[in-house]
C-alpha cells in the first residue's frame, strides 16, 4: 500500500497584495430636511484678511399675487433665507451695490388664459398691484435689515397684458424703483467692474429643460445683434418656467432661471420655488439659487385648503392696504 504524501505549507509572500472585499451593507437612515444654499465665492476672496469689493443682485419672479394657487409661506421662508445669507455675505463682503429685479408675473392679472376668472380670488388688477407693493415693500424692508438695496427693476412678464401694465403702476409706487420694459441688459458688476446680464421674463413651455427652445432662440438673436454693437452679454437670466435653475448651458449660452410661486395644477411635477441672488466680487460671479424651507414647500404644495388661506393672507394685506389709505390727509373740503 502506497504510503500518503503530506505537502508542506507554502508561505505566502507578504509583500503581494490581498484583494480586499468589502462586504458591508450601506446603512439605512430616514433623510433629514437640509436647506441646501451653497455659495461659491473665489478662493482669493476666501484667502483675503480684509472684505473684498462685491455687488448683489436678487432676482425674482412668479409670484402670480391674486391668484388662488399663490403660495405665501413658502415665498416667506425665501425672504427670510434670503436675509440671512444677506447677512453673512455683509459681514464678509464690502458691497458696493445692490440690485433688485423683479422679472415678470409679480401679480397674475386677468384674461391671460381661458376661465383664469375662476383662479384669480382678487379680480381687480389695482388691487392686485396694491398687494404686489406691500408683499415687494415687505421685501425690501426684510432684506434691508441686512443690507438696504440700491435700485429695483422691474420688467414684464406674461400676466402684465400691454393694455393693463400692472408693472409699470407697480413701478409708481415703490422708491428708487424703475421700468425696463421686456428685457434689460445690466452691469451687475457696477461700480466695482464689469457684468452684462441680459433679464428678460421668457415664454413657452418644455417638460424637459427650464428654458424652451423658442426662448433659446431669441437669445441667440439678441446676444449677437448685441456682440455686433461690440457689447458683451455674459449670461442670461430668465423666468416663466417656475423652475429654479442656476448655471444652465444650452447652445452657448448660460442661463440662469428662478423658481415661482404658484402651485402647478395641470402637470405632474411641482417645480422648485426660489429666488437668485448673483454675487460679483475678485472679477468673478457666482449664482446661488435660494429655494424654500422645504418642509414648508412640500406642506403647502400639498395643502387642501390653499385658497383658504389666500383669501386669509390677501384679506389681512388689503385690510392693512386700507388703513393706511385712510391715515392720509384728505383735501381740504371746499365750501360752496
Amino acid at each position: 500500500m502506497a504510503s500518503k504524501i503530506e505537502l508542506e505549507p507554502v508561505e505566502e509572500d507578504e509583500h503581494i497584495d490581498k484583494p480586499r472585499m468589502d462586504k458591508s451593507e450601506p446603512i439605512k437612515y430616514d433623510p433629514i430636511p437640509r436647506e441646501d444654499i451653497s455659495v461659491t465665492l473665489p478662493l482669493t476672496t476666501l484667502e483675503s484678511d480684509t472684505k473684498p469689493e462685491a455687488t448683489l443682485t436678487l432676482v425674482v419672479s412668479d409670484l402670480h399675487i391674486g391668484d388662488s394657487d399663490f403660495l405665501p409661506d413658502t415665498y416667506m421662508s425665501c425672504v427670510d433665507k434670503t436675509k440671512r445669507l444677506v447677512k453673512y455675505l455683509s459681514d464678509r463682503l464690502d458691497i458696493k451695490n445692490f440690485l433688485l429685479v423683479l422679472n415678470g408675473d409679480m401679480v397674475s392679472g386677468r384674461d391671460v388664459y381661458r376661465y383664469q376668472r375662476l383662479r384669480n380670488l382678487v379680480q381687480r388688477g389695482h388691487w392686485q398691484v396694491e398687494l404686489a407693493t406691500q408683499i415687494t415693500r415687505e421685501l425690501v424692508d426684510t432684506i434691508g435689515n441686512a443690507r438696504p438695496i440700491d435700485k429695483t427693476f422691474v420688467l414684464k412678464g406674461n400676466h402684465e397684458s400691454l393694455s393693463e401694465n400692472y408693472m409699470i403702476y407697480l413701478t409708481n409706487y415703490l422708491p428708487d424703483t424703475w421700468y425696463a420694459g421686456h428685457y434689460k441688459v445690466l452691469n451687475i458688476a457696477h461700480p466695482i467692474g464689469n457684468y452684462n446680464v441680459l433679464f428678460t421674463h421668457g415664454f413657452g413651455r418644455s417638460e424637459y429643460y427650464p428654458v424652451g427652445y423658442g426662448v433659446v432662440r431669441d437669445c441667440w438673436k439678441a446676444f449677437n445683434q448685441y456682440r455686433t454693437k461690440g457689447v458683451q452679454i455674459e449670461e442670461i437670466c430668465v423666468a416663466h418656467t417656475h423652475w429654479l435653475q442656476p448655471r444652465l448651458y444650452l447652445e452657448g449660452l448660460t442661463f440662469n432661471v428662478t423658481g415661482g410661486f404658484q402651485l402647478w395644477e395641470k402637470t405632474i411635477s411641482q417645480r422648485p420655488s426660489g429666488f437668485l441672488l448673483m454675487i460679483h466680487t475678485q472679477g468673478e460671479t457666482s449664482v446661488t439659487g435660494i429655494g424654500a424651507d422645504p418642509v414648508t414647500e412640500a406642506r403647502e404644495q400639498s395643502a387642501s385648503d390653499l385658497e383658504f388661506t389666500n383669501l386669509e393672507f390677501y384679506s389681512r394685506k388689503l385690510r392693512d392696504a386700507l388703513a393706511r389709505l385712510r391715515t392720509k390727509k384728505q383735501p381740504d373740503e371746499v365750501v360752496m
